[in-house]
């Protein structure tokens, strides 16, 4: 089957020192590439059953029980032994796993099969053979960077690869993907070119 094959260029003018190239963040929706034919992914529906966060490790004594009724987007709240409540609020703490239940986000990357995926959050990301992708699970939009010598190495939340003279990484985060690369000796005036694909139907790419 064959993709639309689009390429992205970053002018960097950077001339010496130590600097972080990039800091782009790339969303899953209608400001990333538009369509591209594919193969769907058939994801198993699987029920989400949310866990009672553990009270320590959200600064509350272990007396403390999560309410799961009362979770929301940006917030948590435990009963305390005393009978009072806390609440705990934050960024981006939970997802919308399904109508009106919401999960713990967790943006580390785990094992499925060949690929590596993050499918504990809002969007989803997916690390393989074919590069690196983000999408948004609720429409299928999304986009592929395409990765030159195979698969990215995979730590934790970041996924890495060598290209270009640099070592690129891009971290998952709540809205979607970070990409970076550090500069550690002068290099003058660069142009960097990255090879992307669009998913299902999202609108053209922009910086």
């Amino acid at each position: 089957m064959n993709e639309d094959r689009h390429y992205l260029a970053l002018r960097l003018g950077r001339v010496g020192g130590i600097g972080i190239i990039g800091a782009l963040i790339i969303a899953a929706g209608a400001s990333i590439p538009s369509i591209r034919d594919r193969i769907a992914r058939t994801r198993a529906a699987e029920p989400v059953v949310p866990v009672a966060a553990d009270p320590v490790a959200w600064g509350l004594p272990a007396t403390a029980t999560e309410v799961l009724a009362k979770r929301a987007k940006d917030a948590k709240h435990f009963r305390n032994a005393d009978g009072t409540s806390t609440a705990v609020f934050g960024r981006d703490i939970h997802y919308e796993a399904s109508p009106g239940v919401w999960d713990d986000v967790d943006l580390t990357f785990r094992a499925s099969g060949p690929d590596h995926v993050v499918e504990k959050n809002r969007l989803h990301s997916r690390v393989s053979v074919n590069g690196i992708e983000i999408e948004d699970p609720a429409t299928g939009k999304g986009v592929r960077w395409r990765t030159p010598a195979g698969k990215p190495a995979v730590s934790g939340k970041k996924a890495t690869f060598s290209d270009q003279g640099l070592t690129w990484e891009y971290t998952t985060t709540s809205q979607g993907l970070k990409a970076s690369a550090t500069v550690s000796s002068r290099r003058g005036p660069q142009t960097y070119t990255f090879q992307y694909a669009q998913l299902g139907g999202s609108a053209e790419f922009t910086i």
